[in-house]
């Protein structure tokens, strides 16, 4: 499971990002503290990749850290499935 959060330029509420294999949770709360739910880490990764950039953070790495261990996980439970 990994959880972030996440410090933006545009909002002193952090934005959080939820995404849980073991209990099928993947959610987001954006600048505006609306939020979003999604089916799958694939799912949450692609939105992160469309609407977020680095420059929208305070620390830009602690972004690139989250986007890193998003695509791990997504790669890990690629291969779960497979065994």
């Amino acid at each position: 499971m990994y959880e972030f959060e996440l410090h933006s330029v545009h909002s002193t509420i952090p934005c959080y990002v939820i995404n849980d294999n073991e209990s099928n949770r993947y959610a987001i709360r954006t600048f505006d503290t609306s939020g979003a739910v999604f089916d799958s880490t694939h799912a949450l990764l692609q939105w992160v990749k469309q609407e977020w950039k680095a420059e929208d953070f305070i620390d830009k790495q602690a972004f690139q850290t989250m986007l890193s261990e998003l695509t791990s996980s997504l790669t890990e439970s690629n291969t779960n499935h497979l065994l």
